[in-house]
Protein backbone atom coordinates (compact mmCIF):
# COMPACT_ATOMS: atom_id res chain seq x y z
CA UNK A 1 0.00 0.00 0.00
CA UNK A 2 1.52 3.44 -0.87
CA UNK A 3 2.03 6.03 2.02
CA UNK A 4 2.67 9.63 1.91
CA UNK A 5 5.03 11.23 3.74
CA UNK A 6 3.87 13.10 7.00
CA UNK A 7 6.92 15.81 6.85
CA UNK A 8 8.61 17.18 4.13
CA UNK A 9 10.89 19.88 2.91
CA UNK A 10 8.51 20.89 0.14
CA UNK A 11 5.42 20.58 2.04
CA UNK A 12 3.15 23.99 1.96
CA UNK A 13 3.74 26.77 5.02
CA UNK A 14 0.85 27.63 6.79
CA UNK A 15 0.64 30.85 5.17
CA UNK A 16 0.38 29.33 1.40
CA UNK A 17 -2.43 26.87 2.28
CA UNK A 18 -4.31 29.73 3.53
CA UNK A 19 -3.82 31.25 0.38
CA UNK A 20 -4.87 28.03 -1.65
CA UNK A 21 -7.41 26.20 0.57
CA UNK A 22 -10.09 28.87 -0.60
CA UNK A 23 -10.03 27.79 -4.36
CA UNK A 24 -9.87 23.95 -3.71
CA UNK A 25 -13.31 22.26 -3.62
CA UNK A 26 -15.03 21.42 -0.57
CA UNK A 27 -14.74 18.07 0.90
CA UNK A 28 -17.70 15.57 0.23
CA UNK A 29 -20.27 15.22 2.89
CA UNK A 30 -21.19 11.93 1.58
CA UNK A 31 -19.95 8.61 0.61
CA UNK A 32 -16.85 7.06 2.20
CA UNK A 33 -14.49 8.96 4.22
CA UNK A 34 -11.24 10.64 2.80
CA UNK A 35 -8.45 8.30 3.23
CA UNK A 36 -6.30 11.65 3.48
CA UNK A 37 -6.70 15.04 3.84
CA UNK A 38 -6.29 17.26 1.03
CA UNK A 39 -3.65 19.13 2.17
CA UNK A 40 -1.51 15.91 2.40
CA UNK A 41 -2.38 14.80 -1.15
CA UNK A 42 -1.18 18.58 -2.21
CA UNK A 43 2.16 18.32 -0.36
CA UNK A 44 2.86 15.12 -1.20
CA UNK A 45 2.19 15.94 -5.47
CA UNK A 46 4.19 19.28 -4.88
CA UNK A 47 7.17 16.69 -3.35
CA UNK A 48 6.96 14.80 -5.93
CA UNK A 49 5.13 15.64 -9.30
CA UNK A 50 6.13 12.86 -11.58
CA UNK A 51 4.12 10.44 -9.60
CA UNK A 52 1.25 12.50 -10.90
CA UNK A 53 2.05 11.83 -14.80
CA UNK A 54 -0.73 9.57 -16.05
CA UNK A 55 0.39 6.98 -18.92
Amino acid sequence: MATLSLTSRHDLTDVQWQRLAPLLPAAPTRGRPLKWEIRQLIDDAVADPGRLAVA
